[in-house]
């Protein structure tokens, strides 16, 4: 049986280009929703420098176990990663840096193709 928090918002932010990028939670799941790949691609770029990332990546996944929350991001409707209180990443986001979400690979690549 569950014991989290439940989250319930709906926030459009817009991103120092112009671009409008959604921030929607549903119950158990926070889901950061970019418009294209680039826009996503922008935005982990404002955390430079691998050991930066880590940090505060450790930090998120600790306050995501404490409150029982699934962090989702998506490019559409495709979901790119996910991070949850169980996740422990794989291949892919060691070599990408983002140890522990889980990359979906095949959908990054979707979403780099425009294929949704």
């Amino acid at each position: 049986m569950r014991h989290g928090i439940d989250v319930f918002a709906q926030l459009s932010l817009i991103s120092g280009q112009g671009t409008e990028v959604l921030v929607d939670g549903d119950k158990d799941i926070i889901a950061v929703i970019f418009p294209n790949l680039r826009t996503a691609r922008q935005f982990l770029k404002q955390f430079p420098g691998s050991t930066n990332r880590r940090k505060i990546l450790v930090r998120l996944h600790v306050g995501l176990r404490l409150s029982d929350l699934k962090l989702q991001v998506k490019v559409s409707h495709l979901v790119i990663a996910q991070l949850t209180p169980s996740s422990q990443g794989g291949l892919a986001s060691r070599l990408a840096g983002l140890d522990p979400v889980e990359l979906r690979v095949l959908n990054i690549l979707r979403a780099a193709l425009s294929i949704v």
